[in-house]
């Protein structure tokens, strides 16, 4: 029975190489999979003594990348500090190669899955991606072993042959530290990135970055950068003198050394050169000696050696040094280059590897004589247990590899100086004195250059210095005194830099360089001269910032222990969940402490950078305040009203300047246009280009939106684009005459069209009934028409057109239109038009249709009064946002839809196939049925509304619908324009709209504000959720959740009924009620309504209800979240109950209020040490005896005798009930009259104030906390 064997690499050239290496005979066929990128090579041969099928394909990286939901990724919706305990998600890390469908359908009728990732953390990750995909389509293998761990350093053949031999198990908790790292790096990043981008960007106008990042490696590795930075500005210069003495002998100058080296008192050094300038004073000889001295050959090659080596001896960065190893191990000419050993294990064949060099054209020789003569032991180093060093595996010339042969030149030198001898020399060193002081002269000659023979970099000279003896005298020929000034260290080079991160811990081997990376990418640090990293303003002030606010942010230590606890994670000490919340728990206060006092960054950047209304100029006139908006030209090009106190994204390629004092008729902002460097140009209005009023918010800025009246006026569709894979369509510039052209709307596919023949061109009504594009009305320059008989004006199709299509030019250099018809060659495009066809026998060519025309047919209503130039005599855009109809039953579908004709009033459409008797229009290319004869799915756009003189609002009017509703200014003009100013019918209007747009809103909203109620049945904490903070500002909003916090404290019976018994509450009426929330209904409805006219979905999330217990009290607090919150909303809230018999109620009432302060500032976990689960304490004390142990190190773990590792862990423990058990916390709440005490425990202060009540005792029954 032959078995089929899944084999998978990483990369698809690695697949190439295995069924290369391990196919009998090199023999095996290929084929192309599910995914584009990876080929499957396929032959027979044995596994494990079965006759076997193997299936040898890769992956193109990791399959999956951790993300948030897309709930979460809304900049302006999400607070930054939800994203700490926000789930996440994996996605396919490129939905275009289909890894995953690709594994699915190989693993089927596989019974063996064998895994060739690298061998390293990351690849064991990708092992168990590729195992969740492949095993369950797989066939059964019975009670054997299915999934096999293939473990190998190199590609050589015989290499991949052994490890075929020994195949192993993939590591799962290697794969889990590498699952960990990713959610915490991702969520700390995240957090911070988002908000400091937000807060300094929409204050600083010229930071030159598009994200102010924050990274647990990336901000350590800036933080060298700049620490030595201020090691060089605080650098002091101190003067310094030498004697320097020049000796004459045997015809030669010779400089002597000092004994002293150098002196820091001018006066002393003074004394020195008199004493040696007397005219008595001889040089003379007192010893003379010579010994041989060796310098040791180099250690085997890892990674940061490597890159540290690319980076001093050939000029190569890190990240591009990398890139360059990559590709060498994956073409075979080098082991796998992400290692931390630098030693070479004892079964490593170094002869093999010596003997294939020995044909190289530079070194061959050199080899051969290293085998003839024994290769000497290399130096012993560190062995992680990893990989083996890098090494070159097979010889290769400059022509094969191009640039890459620099880095493989230094490898490959660099080996082979690991197995050659040291470098022997004579030393002879000459010590003579002038008048009792010291001085000497030093020579050298190199007896064996060993090593230095190969290695470039450690190439040895004779320095050769005349025979001396001892007692002779040696004239002196000149004396001396220099003046020198000590020197500031240099700024980092990135060698320098991989030391300390190596050095703390900063990274792994293979992330390094990218860290590295990302500090310049972000305009942190300037690459100078060198290679050496200067930081800049915006480097210093964040790093100086960080350190004002928690020095922890930015020092290494902490990311440290980040790697330490997921190397334990990997080592199977630790478990994945405990160490992520251990880690985000910490970062998570230091994120709050962070944002309460970002203030002190801000004083340092207000010292460096410009507001953006110094920063910016003055382009265009807002829409809502008719004041001068401004654009920062610089990255993140952006505009802002100072007005308004609003920031609009913008393009950011691209100049910009007025369009013609234009406005968009949607919002009244003056147009901007935007000219970028390939040619495209558009209009674009700054509101609506920061928030589409059309199509998915997620597409903003990827394209304009054809149903956009601006675009429908000034960049008219005419066809769909004839770019591969673009879906989106060719539009006229109408502003780009007379070298007219016409641009995809997405992608950056233009056509030349005419040349300079046209003078003018303009978009017409009319279709073309072959293919479906716009007809063109072009009036050509006489004496340049292209027409016969010399004519000048033509409506035609560009595609269908000879002509037309004869002058018409891809500029992107694919030839998709005929320049030459007529020739017999089968040319693409997207008509043939006439002449010769595919085998030049003459005669009309056929129409080939294309499969993206969305532009069936355009149906535009124009009168000659109003819409011929396609204006209104108001200056107003002739047709606003046409309604798309694609059906069959064309007339079926169209007689519901109504036009508004200005005075005409509404009307119904008329049947297709009928003349309008108002409009007089028929609507072209549709026979009497309304349909093609063809019968296809055609496109039908109609004007939905035609606005001839527009209903007048008042600026009165539409602040009193505001008053009464909270919609939107936009919202309230709208409606009052649809109903001619009737109030009432406007608030009807904008219920019924928005209602129906809030029940197709997702349910999750992301910004929320809490409410607490106190009433002597008890206190209930409310959450209720809005889409913005714009929206949670706003009084109507915190009026209603201060209503239904206080509604629901004084509802017992509802409010423990939770959510769900709250929202099918009846609204009661009140003197609290918000006149916006309606009473008597139910309060889901009345929330739904109340989020129309305010233009975004309320969702009432928790309610926390805490009753008082018999003899005691309810006391909470809140922590307001904006400055401005109403009284008793906010962000943090706390409720607690005590219990005292025979206290007074006012005075206890206080004490629990001052503790509920307290619960709300330290956020405890348990109510006692007796309510933590055995389950929760068995995991934290585990990370406590893993860190302990860790902390140690190896060596010392196994004698750490067990009563001080149960003391350790005791004294752990009773650090976690004091920062999590709320009688255990010291009290945060200020106490009276005591200042400066230093803070008690909860429960010592709960006795002295039941002493100071009378009573026996205080017992904290139970209590509540939300926090957002």
């Amino acid at each position: 029975m032959v078995v089929s064997v899944l084999m998978v690499a990483e990369k698809p050239s690695i697949a190439q190489t295995l069924a290369d290496a391990l196919s009998p005979g090199h023999k095996y066929s290929s084929r192309t999979g599910a995914s584009p990128a990876c080929k499957v090579h396929e032959y027979e041969g044995d596994f494990y003594g079965q006759r076997a099928w193997f299936k040898v394909t890769s992956c193109a990286g990791h399959v999956y990348s951790i993300d948030f939901p897309p709930e979460y990724n809304n900049w302006d919706r999400v607070e930054p500090l939800t994203l700490f305990g926000a789930p996440t998600v994996k996605q396919e890390a490129n939905p275009k190669l289909r890894m995953p469908k690709h594994f699915q359908t190989e693993a089927k009728g596989c019974s063996y899955l064998v895994l060739w990732l690298d061998c390293d953390r990351e690849g064991e990750n990708i092992c168990f991606e590729v195992i969740d995909n492949a095993v369950p389509y797989m066939s059964s293998a019975g009670s054997q072993q299915q999934v096999w761990r293939a473990q190998f350093s190199s590609l050589a053949p015989v290499d991949l042959k052994k490890a075929m031999a020994t195949l192993g198990s993939p590591n799962k908790d290697m794969s889990d530290s590498v699952d960990a790292r990713a959610e915490m790096d991702l969520k700390l990043g995240c957090a911070f990135t988002r908000f400091q981008t937000k807060y300094f960007q929409g204050k600083y106008g010229d930071l030159d970055t598009n994200l102010v990042s924050y990274g647990p490696c990336q901000t350590p590795t800036l933080w060298f950068c700049v620490r030595r930075s201020d090691e060089i500005n605080a650098f002091q210069p101190e003067s310094f003198y030498t004697i320097d003495v020049t000796v004459a002998k045997a015809g030669r100058d010779l400089q002597a050394q000092w004994d002293r080296g150098q002196v820091f008192d001018m006066p002393i050094a003074s004394l020195f050169m008199n004493i040696i300038q007397d005219d008595n004073a001889k040089a003379v000889v007192n010893d003379v000696s010579q010994k041989e001295d060796r310098q040791a050959r180099p250690q085997a090659l890892n990674t940061v050696a490597m890159l540290k080596m690319a980076s001093t001896r050939l000029g190569l960065g890190p990240q591009q040094a990398m890139h360059m190893a990559e590709r060498l191990y994956l073409d075979g000419y080098l082991t796998y280059p992400r290692t931390e050993t630098n030693t070479y294990p004892k079964n490593f064949d170094l002869q093999g590897a010596v003997r294939a060099q020995s044909g190289h054209p530079a070194w061959g020789s050199y080899s051969q004589q290293l085998l003839s003569n024994g290769l000497a032991r290399p130096r012993e180093g560190v062995d992680m247990g990893d990989h083996p060093p890098i090494t070159p595996v097979r010889a290769a010339t400059e022509g094969q590899l191009g640039d890459a042969y620099r880095l493989y030149d230094m490898i490959t030198r660099h080996f082979l100086a690991t197995v050659s001898g040291d470098c022997k020399f004579l030393r002879t060193r000459v010590n003579f004195t002038i008048v009792g002081e010291g001085f000497s002269v030093s020579g050298r000659k190199v007896i064996d250059p060993g090593f230095t023979a190969i290695q470039r970099s450690g190439e040895m000279e004779d320095v050769i210095i005349p025979d001396f003896k001892k007692g002779e005298t040696i004239e002196i020929k000149r004396v001396s005194m220099g003046s020198h000034k000590t020197r500031p260290p240099s700024y980092l080079s990135e060698s320098d830099l991989l030391s300390l991160m190596e050095k703390h811990g900063i990274g792994t081997d293979a992330s390094m360089a990218t860290h590295i990376n990302n500090i310049c990418e972000r305009n942190y640090v300037k690459l100078a001269e060198g290679r050496r990293l200067i930081p800049t303003q915006l480097g210093i002030a964040l790093v100086h910032g960080y350190q004002m606010v928690d020095n922890e942010l930015v020092i290494p230590k902490v990311r440290a222990n980040m790697e330490k606890n997921c190397t334990l994670v990997a080592d199977g000490k630790a478990e994945v969940l405990p160490v992520v919340q251990h880690c985000l728990r910490l970062f998570r206060e230091k994120f709050i402490y962070y944002v309460t006092n970002v203030e002190l960054v801000d004083q340092l950047f207000e010292t460096i950078f410009k507001s953006l209304e110094a920063a910016g100029r003055p382009l265009s006139r807002c829409g809502d305040c008719q004041r001068y908006l401004s654009v920062v030209d610089r990255k993140p090009v952006r505009m802002f009203c100072k007005t308004c106190n609003r920031i609009f994204k913008m393009p950011q390629n691209g100049q910009m300047k007025l369009y013609k004092e234009l406005k968009c008729p949607l919002d009244n902002f003056e147009l901007v246009f935007v000219a970028n460097k390939v040619g495209k140009s558009y209009p674009i209005c700054p509101m609506c280009y920061d928030d589409p009023p059309f199509g998915a918010r997620e597409e903003q800025g990827k394209h304009w939106n054809l149903d956009h009246p601006i675009y429908k006026k000034y960049r008219p569709a005419v066809m769909s684009c004839i770019a591969d894979n673009c879906s989106g369509t060719l539009c006229l510039d109408v502003d780009s005459g007379p070298k007219w052209q016409i641009d995809c709307n997405v992608c950056l596919q233009q056509l030349s069209i005419f040349e300079d023949k046209a003078h003018k061109i303009k978009a017409t009504s009319d279709t073309c009934e072959e293919c479906g594009s716009v007809l063109l009305e072009v009036i050509f320059n006489k004496g340049k028409s292209p027409l016969p008989d010399g004519e000048l004006e033509r409506k035609a199709c560009l595609v269908c057109d000879e002509i037309f299509n004869t002058h018409t030019v891809s500029k992107t250099g694919k030839n998709f239109f005929r320049r030459n018809p007529g020739k017999g060659k089968d040319i693409q495009c997207i008509c043939q038009g006439k002449g010769k066809g595919k085998k030049g026998k003459g005669g009309k060519g056929k129409m080939r249709r294309t499969q993206r025309v969305p532009l069936g047919g355009l149906w535009r209503v124009s009168t000659a009064q109003t819409f011929a130039t396609g204006r209104g005599e108001d200056g107003g855009f002739g047709a606003l946002p046409m309604l798309p109809v694609r059906t069959k039953n064309l007339v079926a579908e169209l007689e519901s839809v109504r036009l508004r004709m200005g005075d005409q009033g509404e009307r119904s459409v008329p049947p297709f196939g009928a003349a309008d008797p108002i409009l007089g229009l028929q609507p072209p290319g549709l026979g009497p049925s309304g349909l093609r004869s063809d019968e296809q799915c055609l496109d039908i756009d109609i004007v939905q509304k035609v606005p001839v003189r527009g209903f007048c609002v008042s600026a009165a009017r539409v602040k009193e619908l505001r008053d009464r509703t909270g919609a939107s200014m936009g919202k309230c003009r709208e409606a009052l324009k649809e109903e001619e100013g009737d109030l009432e019918k406007a608030v009807d209007w904008l219920k019924k709209r928005g209602v129906r747009s809030m029940e197709k809103r997702a349910t999750e909203s992301a910004e929320a504000l809490l409410g607490l109620g106190l009433q002597q049945n008890g206190g209930a904490i409310v959450e209720l959720r809005a889409e913005t903070d714009f929206v949670t500002r706003s009084d109507v909003y915190q009026q209603t959740l201060r209503y239904l916090a206080s509604t629901l404290a004084a509802a017992p019976d509802v409010a423990a009924g939770g959510t769900q018994a709250a929202l099918e509450m009846l609204v009661a009426d009140g003197p609290d009620r918000p006149a916006q929330l309606r009473a008597g209904t139910a309060l889901s409805e009345a929330l739904l309504e109340l989020g129309s006219v305010l233009g975004e979905k309320l969702v009432l999330s928790h309610v926390h209800f805490l009753a008082p217990p018999p003899d005691g009290v309810v006391a909470g607090y809140v922590h307001p979240k904006f400055a401005d919150s109403m009284p008793g909303t906010g962000r943090m809230a706390g409720l607690v109950s005590l219990l005292a018999p025979g206290c007074d109620a006012a005075a206890l009432q206080s004490t629990a209020a001052r503790l509920a302060r307290h619960v709300v500032a330290a956020q405890p976990r348990f109510l006692s040490v007796g309510s933590i689960s055995a389950e929760t304490l068995r995991k934290e004390q585990e990370v406590f005896k893993a860190a302990y142990l860790e902390q140690v190190g190896p060596r010392k773990a196994g004698a750490v005798d067990e009563q001080v590792l149960k003391k350790v862990i005791d004294g752990k423990t009773n650090r976690f009930y004091q920062e999590t058990v709320l009688p255990c916390q010291e009290l945060v709440a200020p106490q009276a009259g005591a200042s400066d005490k230093k803070p008690v425990p909860v429960a010592e202060w709960l006795q002295a104030e039941a002493r100071q009540l009378g009573v026996e005792k205080i017992l904290v029954e139970d209590f509540r906390l939300a926090v957002l």
